[in-house]
């Protein structure tokens, strides 16, 4: 969804001929760590459900800081926002 390393997104479509909810994960970490194949253990269950999933990974603190974001905060939760987008 970015031009960055870390502003990747996986999605799996459940099968439908009909639009399905969507379950959007954002991986915990404190902004500081973590990955979005922590979710990858859920998705047959939701896709199971007729219920599509995605899961986003963002920038961390440390790499904020690296690029001079201000505050560092900004740059994960801006990601965050353009994967939804």
């Amino acid at each position: 969804y970015g031009p960055l390393e870390r502003q990747v997104l996986d999605f799996w479509q459940a099968k439908s001929d009909a639009p399905t909810p969507l379950v959007f994960c954002i991986h915990g970490g404190g902004w500081s760590g973590g990955d979005k194949s922590s979710y990858y253990a859920g998705v047959k269950n939701f896709l199971d459900n007729g219920i599509s999933v995605a899961t986003i990974n963002y920038r961390l603190m440390a790499q904020a800081n690296a690029q001079k974001v201000t505050p560092p905060v900004k740059a994960p939760l801006e990601d965050a926002a353009r994967a939804l987008q």
